[in-house]
């Protein structure tokens, strides 16, 4: 099994080593993250469902990585000390792949699913913290702190791409259409469904 696989599988088992053991070929990462938010799209194609509605999921996953990537090395500086050389981008990556936790959720009934992933959302954060703090010698607390720091910039930067769209027209529902190829809700077929369309 490669070693980046096997460093996954210790960061989600709370076993974290000094931040240089994380260093990899570039492009080991890149394949992993890529991996990971690609998955969503595989399911949907092993269940016969609709892959482009996954696209857009795919990315955010890439975009998630990348910002809070770059968040926590700014976070990082405001704790005073030194802190030991090194990318963060694959140990965030490693971290992500906790994710994966979430298949279990198919194995829950319905009615437990909420609790479930609640419980499966605090272990994926609980992971993220515990590597972050470990493998730059700051305390858990300053890494949560920045975790609800992180979720209020992407709530505000989320607010603020609404309204941005809102004054350029751009209604949700077209842009649904765009970024996952299909019809938005309510919106009328280019053909009826009997009719096929022209190849």
């Amino acid at each position: 099994m490669p070693p980046i696989i096997l460093d996954a599988i210790d960061v989600a088992r709370f076993r974290v080593k000094a931040l240089s053991h994380y260093a990899y070929e570039w492009w080991q990462p890149v394949l992993l993250l890529t991996a990971l938010a690609g998955l969503p799209i595989l399911i949907a194609l092993l269940g016969g469902g609709v892959a482009t509605r996954q696209l857009l999921p795919a990315v955010l996953t890439w975009v998630q990585v990348l910002l809070f990537t770059l968040f926590s090395g700014w976070w990082l500086k405001r704790y005073p000390g030194e802190r030991p050389a090194g990318s963060l981008f694959p140990l965030v990556v490693l971290a992500s792949c906790a994710q994966l936790s979430s298949l279990l959720l198919i194995l829950v009934p319905g009615v437990l699913q909420l609790p479930a992933f609640m419980l499966l959302l605090f272990y994926q954060f609980a992971v993220l913290v515990n590597a972050l703090a470990k493998t730059n010698g700051v305390p858990a607390k300053h890494m949560v702190n920045g975790l609800f720091v992180f979720v209020l910039f992407v709530l505000v930067l989320c607010v603020f791409l609404s309204i941005l769209l809102a004054m350029l027209g751009v209604e949700p529902a077209k842009l649904a259409e765009v970024l996952l190829g299909a019809p938005a809700q309510g919106a009328p077929s280019a053909a009826p469904a009997t009719v096929p369309s022209p190849r």
